[in-house]
Parts: C-alpha cells; structure tokens; sequence
C-alpha cells in the first residue's frame, strides 16, 4: 500500500495542495521559530522534497490532521516545541523523512519537546522514515 493510501485509511487524505498547510516548507537550511500555530489546517507544518528545515521554540496545535508531516527525504529539527491537541498524529514521517526531536545533532545540547494530547499518537513513521530521539522529550 502506498503512504498516501495508508495515511487516507487512517487518518484522512493527504492534501492534494500545499494550500491545506499552515506552513509548507521545501527549502534548505530554513528555521520556522516563535510561532503559535492554532489553526484548523490539515497540516500545520508539511514539509517535503528533500527539505531542510528547524523548527524550534514554537506551539503547534489544533491540526486537522499533523501538527507536522515530513514526506520525500525531508530533513527536520524539532527543537523546544509544544505540539499538542492536533486531531491525528503530533508528527508523522513518510517515505524517507529524517527527525531529530529534541537536538540539532548528537553533539548540540538537549532541547526537549512535549507532544502531548494528540488524539490518537504523538509521532508515527512510514516508510523507511527515521527519528532520532533524545531524551528529555515528553511523548
């Protein structure tokens, strides 16, 4: 099955335009930082192609589907965030995506984030997709 099948069968379609995000990310070497995202979108971050992206000392919540979704090798940071009450998933990864939650690299001081209160898990992978976990964070 496919990871757009798969995500359709249980957590609702992907969106056929980067139009359903909050933020769509497809740059390299990008830092999102500060923001409440509080919005009704199907992602509130979607980030893809190969992507690089940090994202660090923000509130991401209330999703329609991910408070973040990574697909097609996209790389991602996830640093001192609160990701909480999104509708599915707090973080899901596709086909390749790479997270490091809690530090930019193995060598960078711990910045822990909290995943709390998503509805259904905090953070899932597909599809030959990666997390490395560092402790501290609250899933």
């Amino acid at each position: 099955m496919s990871d757009a099948g798969w995500c359709s069968d249980r957590f609702g379609a992907l969106p056929p335009t980067i139009a359903d995000s909050a933020f769509t990310v497809t740059g390299h070497d990008v830092t999102v930082r500060g923001f409440v995202l509080d919005a009704p979108a199907r992602f509130e971050f979607f980030i893809i192609g190969g992507a690089a992206l940090t994202i660090e000392s923000n509130t991401i919540s209330n999703a329609e589907n991910f408070g973040i979704s990574a697909a097609g090798n996209a790389s991602v940071a996830v640093l001192d965030n609160v990701i909480s009450d999104n509708k599915f998933v707090g973080m899901i990864g596709l086909t390749g995506a790479s997270f490091q939650i809690g530090s930019a690299t193995g060598f960078s001081p711990a910045r822990p984030n909290v995943l709390a209160d998503n509805t259904r898990l905090g953070l899932v992978l597909v599809r030959n997709a990666s997390a490395h976990v560092i402790a501290g964070n609250t899933i």
